[in-house]
């Protein structure tokens, strides 16, 4: 029987070598190559790169289609070359040739759960490194192809660079002008008659500059990239503002992070399990909830600063150098975006070594109106803006110490103090706060009508989260698990379709292969649906065991043994 198994072994994994290697080939140099030189900036050497990543998906795919068709055809041959009545007439049960059949689909079940789980995964997070190693090289050709890169957020300001040529440095003189080498990391280019433009969200343009010639350079060392611009003879227009003449200028780093925001279906199992546990814990949905609890802070911090002010109590703010601000004012009113303060009293404590020297000598300010803001910064972090603005009764009033007549006051137009930290009275409200509390339902926080709204979404997005990972990971498993019924039913409809119609055979042995492929994918929906979620596991389990059903017919009444 052992060199029975190994023959008909061996027949099996010729046929399904040479079908995955066509299949795999077929796909591969067809859709994948066409969807790669779809993107600009991919060079040949590049292609040498991106495909043998994609060979991992696309074997995953050709596999279990190659496995049905070297069952159908080598157990096809098999009857045909009467070597099964030869097994009978040696008194072998014709069943347990099927064995040979059965090793090849749990490899194939194996390997496919192997691909989705690990390798894939893993190709989707090279593609990502890939597009950041690359990205000088993509904008280098975006800019010789459409002439200009525009870059920036639906929310947020754009920024448009434009040139009328670009052109590749020699490394020699980049070294001899004292900028680092380039590398894998650090990499160059050079354009003439470059034009700089920021817009605003609504797309009116705030400021733009021109230059004679510019050097861009990007590092991509770190986790964000780091862009830099020397521009020469060049004139900057703020509008409404200024216009500043500029001989030679670096410009940045400006630090920008790539959004890629890995989707359940491009990551391995065991993230998949974490953020089913902790939803909280996914990128995107972490993003958000941090944007939450930073609104949350600007709108407890308003609530309290206002109460304290209408106590007539001292609001002390720090910045990041350490300086210390005491602010006193009347509160007209507040909302989600600022607290409007009226009859203002600003004292600045500078950051000084001598703190009796610092406490005994502040820079004042007094002003008929001022603006009080949380704006949110990096992660959970929100930073207070203060602005005290110039009214036609009344300029801002400064009393520096440091004037000779420092009793005397110095009008201003107005005054901007960023940076400031969000105190500890906003803090100590949300210490118990975290994440998980957020997502809890039962959890009480204080909030206003539109942040419940945002939690609620917050809410029901980490709901329709797990429900998307419970339908992917039943989609992986099911799809690799139906190469366990698929290829032996192939092998069945081989030997009741001898011979010649070996192919109609294969024919009639993908339409419960295409029926477990729809129901597979049919359970994963419902899976994902809010009001089928219970169904959609027996629906994508249910047709592998209508295919096993039909696999146990045909072996006690199709085949004989």
């Amino acid at each position: 029987m052992v060199t029975l198994h190994a023959y008909i072994l061996r027949q099996l994994l010729k046929s399904f070598g040479l079908a995955v290697l066509a299949l795999t080939a077929l796909f591969t140099m067809g859709g994948g190559l066409y969807n790669i030189l779809k993107f600009e900036g991919i060079t040949t050497g590049d292609l040498f790169i991106i495909l043998p990543m994609l060979i991992p998906v696309t074997v995953t795919i050709t596999m279990p289609i190659a496995a049905l068709f070297a069952a159908t055809i080598t157990y096809g041959q098999l009857a045909a070359d009467n070597e099964l009545v030869a097994c009978r007439a040696a008194g072998i049960n014709v069943h347990r040739v099927f064995l040979s059949a059965m090793l090849l689909a749990v490899f194939v079940a194996l390997s496919s759960a192997l691909s989705v789980n690990v390798l894939i995964p893993d190709f989707m997070h090279r593609i990502a490194h890939f597009a950041k190693a690359n990205v000088r090289d993509l904008a280098f050709h975006r800019l010789l192809r459409q002439g200009y890169i525009r870059y920036g957020g639906p929310d947020a300001d754009h920024y448009m660079l434009t040139a009328e040529a670009v052109l590749v440095v020699p490394e020699d003189l980049l070294v001899e002008k004292g900028f680092d080498p380039p590398g894998p990391d650090v990499s160059y280019f050079w354009v003439e008659r470059p034009t700089f433009l920021m817009l605003d969200k609504h797309g009116a343009l705030k400021r733009f500059s021109v230059a004679e010639g510019g050097l861009c350079q990007f590092n991509t060392g770190e986790r964000e990239i780091a862009f830099t611009l020397w521009v020469k003879n060049a004139c900057d227009y703020e509008i409404g503002k200024r216009v500043v003449q500029i001989g030679e200028q670096k410009i940045g780093p400006y630090a920008r992070e790539i959004p890629f925001t890995p989707k359940p279906t491009m990551v391995g199992l065991g993230t998949l399990q974490q953020w089913r546990a902790a939803p909280w814990t996914a990128p995107k949905l972490e993003r958000e909830i941090q944007d939450f609890l930073a609104r949350l802070r600007g709108y407890v911090f308003y609530a309290e600063t206002a109460r304290r002010l209408e106590a007539d109590q001292t609001i002390t703010l720090l910045d990041q150098r350490g300086e210390r601000y005491e602010l006193r004012a009347r509160c007209l009113g507040h909302d989600r975006r600022e607290l409007l303060l009226a009859d203002v009293r600003l004292a600045q404590y500078r950051a000084a070594r001598n703190a009796a020297i610092t406490a005994a000598y502040p820079t004042r300010y007094e002003a008929s109106r001022a603006r009080l803001r949380a704006r949110p910064g990096t992660g959970e972090r929100v930073l207070i803006e203060l602005e005290l603005e110039e009214t036609p009764e009344q300029p801002v009033l400064e009393y520096s110490p440091r004037a000779a007549a420092h009793a005397s006051a110095r009008q201003r137009e107005g005054l901007q103090v960023d940076g400031l930290l969000l105190p500890a009275y906003a803090l100590e409200p949300l210490e118990a706060c975290t994440p998980a509390w957020i997502l809890d339902p039962s959890g009480d926080l204080p909030t206003d009508p539109e942040l419940d709204k945002r939690r609620a979404a917050l809410q029901a997005a980490a709901a329709r989260l797990q429900r998307k990972i419970s339908g992917v990971i039943h989609f992986r498993f099911s799809f690799a698990s139906s190469a366990l019924v698929t290829v032996l039913m192939g092998a069945m409809l081989g030997v009741i379709f001898r011979g010649s119609r070996a192919l109609a055979a294969f024919g009639l042995a993908c339409i419960p292969f295409g029926i477990v492929t729809i129901l597979v994918m049919m359970g994963r929906q419902l899976t994902e649906s809010s009001g089928s979620t219970t169904i959609g596991p027996y629906v994508t389990w249910g047709g592998l065991a209508l295919v096993a059903l039909g696999d146990g017919l045909i072996l006690r009444f199709g085949v004989r043994r």
